[in-house]
């Protein structure tokens, strides 16, 4: 996996893990 592949992931996850402190309406978001 390239480079951008990788940063693609990454940011996939990051915003998988914002939508669900969102939903919890818990925790920072901030939080990674």
């Amino acid at each position: 996996m390239n480079k951008s592949g990788i940063e693609a992931v990454a940011l996939s996850i990051r915003s998988l893990s914002m939508d669900a402190i969102q939903k919890a309406n818990s925790g920072h978001p901030g939080l990674p």
